[in-house]
């Protein structure tokens, strides 16, 4: 037992700081007298600063984390996203000492990576329309293949302008309610500069194959090449007909080997089953809350910068968390001169800083990149650039507050072999989370030095 509470007195031991015992002061009891007093003798009043319960930095994001278990299925728009929103919120009313509130937003389904499912489904609209041609040698049969060249050249063009985001496609997909959970800690002083620290709290859509992402980036492209073979035959069975049995025969037989594989690949290989659903972790949650409360505690929050933490719903549907946070703020003061930290998936030990995001052709600046590999290198951790080889499908949410002009870095710790997870023997938060949870708090006392 005595272990147990020397264990949760003791607060950032890795940085060799020992945090000075709270002074408490009694006042004595004075009688106050009612006297006049003139508006130049009153004493204005100021209202005093929160008092925080002392809290065990480890313990608080281990037990978020666990928290976050019990809203399952958090995906865009759904009561879990909601529910876990909320005790988001309320989280960091308690741990910051200051008012927290949820932002509504719409977020859309069939964004990110669900939209291959709608590519596949039109597909196999266009092949089924394509098999039918052949009951027919006259008119009727070229104009259905035909029809199945533009609709698969529509459905891919569609695919491509809701992948990178054109707001006109988006307009198609129902809508639902998400929220971002945002906290702010004002400056003392006249605001001169500001920092968001940000990730996500919503789930990943989930797979119906335990695949690594490298592999499964592959067989997804092979079927979306495969379409060009589609157009191909399509072309053949209009120029070369369908009153010959054999090329009848041959056609159907290579477009089914092709096709319909790609078809299966693009519908099964995601999945909106809440069974199926790759549930975040909220360590990311938990760590961005956490190192606000850290710089409350230590005193590093300069007088004239504003700290906003920010957690964002509807990420895994194209970042509509955060391209709805740009859109509310980005000509409030929360961007004057604003620096972006967001905190990406903490599920494995293998470092990484976001330098390209290869999805929107955008470019990350290279001062907040060499600051966290300096501030990683001194550590001990070896963190790698993503962006430049294999890069992120769904590209990132530090992306929008980038094109915004605010200067925006994104670290994680994850790894491309799904089967892989944090697990510790003894129960205790794992290196992993430490490690980036120092990593962000090092990175945010160099820029607010600097």
């Amino acid at each position: 037992m005595k272990d147990k509470d020397e264990k949760k007195q003791k607060r950032f031991w890795f940085f060799g700081r020992k945090k000075a015992e709270e002074e408490t002061e009694v006042k004595g009891e004075e009688e106050i007298t009612e006297t006049e007093e003139t508006e130049e003798e009153a004493v204005p009043f100021v209202e005093p600063e929160p008092e925080l319960e002392p809290v065990d930095y480890y313990e608080f994001m281990e037990t978020t984390s666990k928290k976050m278990e019990i809203h399952k299925a958090r995906v865009a728009g759904s009561w879990g996203e909601k529910r876990a929103a909320r005790m988001i919120r309320d989280d960091a009313n308690a741990l910051l000492g200051i008012p927290s509130r949820l932002e509504p937003f719409y977020s859309r389904e069939f964004k990110g990576r669900p939209c291959f499912i709608v590519l596949g489904v039109l597909y196999a609209v266009c092949y089924a329309l394509f098999c039918l041609s052949f009951a027919s040698n006259g008119p009727f049969g070229i104009a259905l293949s035909l029809i199945s060249v533009v609709g698969i050249i529509l459905s891919w063009l569609f695919l491509f302008l809701l992948y990178v985001g054109y707001p006109s496609v988006q307009k198609l997909l129902v809508k639902k309610v998400s929220y971002n959970v945002l906290s702010t800690i004002e400056p003392k002083e006249e605001c001169n500069r500001n920092l968001i620290i940000s990730s996500n709290y919503d789930s990943q859509y989930g797979n119906h194959f335990k695949i690594s992402d490298k592999f499964r980036f592959w067989i997804i492209a092979c079927s979306m090449f495969s379409i060009l073979f589609f157009i191909v035959f399509n072309l053949l069975r209009i120029f070369l007909g369908a009153g010959n049995t054999t090329v009848i025969a041959v056609l159907i037989v290579v477009s089914a080997i092709i096709c319909v594989p790609s078809i299966l690949v693009l519908i099964l290989t995601f999945s909106l089953n809440k069974n199926k659903v790759e549930e975040n972790n909220g360590f990311s949650t938990a760590v961005a809350m956490t190192v606000a409360r850290y710089l409350i505690d230590e005193k590093k929050i300069p007088s004239d910068m504003r700290v906003s933490v920010v957690s964002f719903g509807g990420e895994n549907a194209g970042h509509d968390g955060a391209n709805a946070f740009v859109k509310r703020h980005a000509d409030t003061d929360m961007f004057k001169n604003a620096t972006m930290i967001n905190i990406g998936d903490i599920v494995e030990r293998k470092y990484f800083v976001a330098t390209v995001d290869p999805v929107h052709k955008h470019t990350f600046g290279e001062k907040l990149v060499d600051i966290a590999k300096e501030v990683a290198e001194a550590q001990g951790i070896e963190l790698t650039s993503e962006g430049k080889n294999f890069g992120v499908l769904t590209g990132y949410a530090a992306t929008a507050f980038d094109k915004a002009g605010v200067d925006s870095l994104t670290i994680s710790a994850r790894d491309r072999n799904p089967f892989r997870e944090i697990t510790e023997e003894n129960e205790e938060i794992s290196d992993v989370v430490k490690d980036i949870f120092k990593l962000t708090v090092q990175i945010v006392e160099k820029i607010s030095e600097e």
